[in-house]
């Protein structure tokens, strides 16, 4: 396997999971109640006659979700 991207995240180290499709991950950080999420760049599209993938480089989404208490 090859490192593609890293990012920063203030906080503690965030539980990864992975979207339902695959394309993103959420990165969850409970002790600071915040929910971030990370593009992997990675996606197909339907192009109706054939399928297409992409590969862009990783981001981190600017949505955040947080709740304090």
């Amino acid at each position: 396997s090859e490192v593609i991207a890293s990012m920063a995240m203030d906080g503690e180290a965030p539980r990864l999971y992975a979207s339902p499709g695959n394309r993103y991950a959420v990165a969850i950080q409970r002790g600071d109640d915040l929910v971030s999420f990370v593009d992997g760049g990675l996606y197909t599209e339907d192009h109706g006659d054939h399928m297409h993938d992409y590969a862009e480089t990783p981001s981190m989404l600017s949505l955040t979700l947080n709740d304090h208490n």
